[in-house]
């Protein structure tokens, strides 16, 4: 017990000390290096911290604005792993204004997807467990590409096939300004069925299936 009082202690004092020597110090942020950003672009990263090169930061407030840097690149869902810290000068650690390197450290994730869904068109699995029908299958086939051009832009394109059929294209993401504030997302659906449901019998939808024509048509655009 007296041990684990007389670490506490220390853990304490230590925060203290620690709060006194930064307590009306100033980070002059002279630099910030990224690495490991092998495709994306480095304003990609910076636009999503809280901090700019040449900013003054009291060392009070320099250890959240790292942990709010650290989260915002994490949201992204670009990165495995990243990184945020910083380095001093040690000579300069007792002067009102120490000159920092922020650095960030950044493990990119795998950015080409292959997509394949296979999908039951039915609304009630039981119905159709009771009354099987195959036909009622939609296969979907693309390719999803994130990140494209390091920009954090994603571009999905996926054609439909079987009960339904069609394509989906997408381009999302968009920036229009180079803070990023404002954003544009492209897309344009087609799908097309032979398949109809015309009636409900017996708590089930009836289906009506024509082979010289298609019953349903729909087009979108947004």
């Amino acid at each position: 017990m007296k041990k684990a009082l007389a670490v506490l202690a220390i853990i304490i004092t230590a925060q203290f000390l620690t709060t006194e020597l930064f307590s009306g110090q100033y980070a002059f942020v002279s630099e910030i290096r990224i690495e490991g950003n092998i495709r994306t672009d480095d304003a990609t990263l910076l636009r999503e911290l809280p901090f700019r090169r040449g900013d003054v930061i009291e060392m009070t407030n320099l250890d959240n604005l790292l942990k709010t840097g650290r989260e915002n690149l994490q949201n992204l869902s670009l990165f495995n792993f990243v990184y945020v810290n910083y380095i001093a000068d040690a000579a300069e650690l007792e002067n009102q204004y120490v000159n920092i390197d922020i650095i960030i450290r950044v493990d990119e994730r795998w950015y080409y997807w292959p997509k394949l869904n296979l999908i039951l068109d039915e609304h009630n699995i039981n119905t159709w467990i009771k009354d099987p029908d195959w036909s009622k299958f939609t296969a979907e086939a693309g390719v999803s590409f994130n990140n494209l051009f390091g920009k954090n832009q994603n571009l999905r394109a996926l054609y439909a096939m079987g009960f339904r059929k069609g394509f989906l294209f997408s381009y999302r993401n968009i920036y229009l300004d180079n803070l990023g504030k404002h954003t544009i997302d492209l897309s344009l659906t087609q799908e097309y069925s032979r398949h109809l449901n015309v009636d409900i019998e017996e708590n089930s939808p009836y289906s009506f299936r024509s082979d010289s024509a298609f019953l349903i048509k729909r087009y979108g655009t947004s």
